[in-house]
């Protein structure tokens, strides 16, 4: 059974009934996961697996003759990606604070919930944090190297899966939009590290769910107002969505879970949003471009 926030980290979220002179952002940043122990880092390690490598599964793969673990990602993009993780949901965070001082309906609701997933990506990045700092340079250059090859592996078996058709030749397959919405779905996790429900999906970005679940199966369905919705709801790349070029960067999909090599699909930052919306939003732009 799930552990909510509230009993892991007793006395520090506010009220979830709305109360006056609330400072989101202070308590986030007075917060310290230091003094947590480590049954409860534990937990908040379970959410985001990819950082803390927590219960990563041994697995292998054959290349060049060889059988080799499958590698975890190497501690130092671990760091970064926590780090970048902690400080998009900041800036999320004081992005809802902003809303909640203009009065807008919910507010009050969506920077608690900001507060809790920016503390929670603040516990990740401490964990990785203090792992790294026990792990020799010697390790971390094995870490790499045993990553670059596992890349190698995949980029290599990845354009071995060609197949011919009319003439052409084809790597893969184009990835539907639809498709594209299901990752972002599959992506967003609660709090307890499961996915959303097509349902509960709908009702967190405030959108139709009979909408949502035909726009899951059809792309002729799906609008701008959907789109624009995972972007600046649950962050997903704007390039991702509206540039097929993304595709060459995307895994397989299998209709069950979120690939290898979907990262781009979400968790980008207020930064790379803030410039898709100056760029007037454009359905035709390269991904490529995009740097913050």
């Amino acid at each position: 059974m799930s552990v909510s926030t509230d009993k892991l980290i007793p006395s520090v979220l506010p009220s979830k009934e709305e109360q006056a002179g609330v400072d989101f952002v202070k308590i986030l940043d007075d917060f310290d996961p230091s003094v947590l122990s480590k049954d409860v880092l534990d937990v908040f390690a379970a959410r985001n697996p990819i950082v803390t490598n927590f219960g990563s599964e041994i697995q292998y793969y054959r290349y060049e003759g060889v059988v080799s673990v499958v590698p975890d990602y190497p501690v130092e993009m671990r760091v970064n990606a926590g780090r970048r993780g902690a400080r998009y949901d900041r800036e999320d965070l004081i992005y809802q604070v902003t809303k909640y001082e203009q009065g807008l309906k919910n507010a009050y609701k969506n920077c608690r919930r900001g507060l809790i997933k920016a503390i929670g990506s603040k516990v990740c990045a401490f964990i990785v944090e203090k792992e790294a700092e026990s792990v020799p340079a010697e390790v971390r250059d094995q870490q790499k190297a045993d990553y670059e090859r596992w890349e190698k592996y995949l980029r290599e078996e990845r354009y071995s899966r060609h197949y011919e058709e009319e003439g052409e030749l084809y790597f893969g397959r184009p990835v539907s939009v639809s498709e594209k919405i299901v990752r972002v779905r599959k992506g967003v996790r609660k709090s307890d590290g499961r996915y959303f429900t097509q349902r509960d999906f709908a009702k967190l970005i405030g959108y139709p769910i009979q909408k949502y679940a035909a726009a899951e199966k059809d792309d002729t369905v799906v609008d701008d107002e959907l789109l624009e919705k995972l972007i600046m709801i649950c962050h997903a790349n704007p390039y991702y969505l509206y540039d097929d070029d993304c595709d060459a960067e995307m895994g397989e999909y299998d209709g069950n879970a979120v690939e290898l090599g979907d990262a781009p699909a979400i968790i980008v930052g207020l930064g790379v949003i803030y410039k898709w919306i100056q760029e007037g939003k454009p359905r035709s732009v390269c991904w490529y471009d995009v740097s913050e």
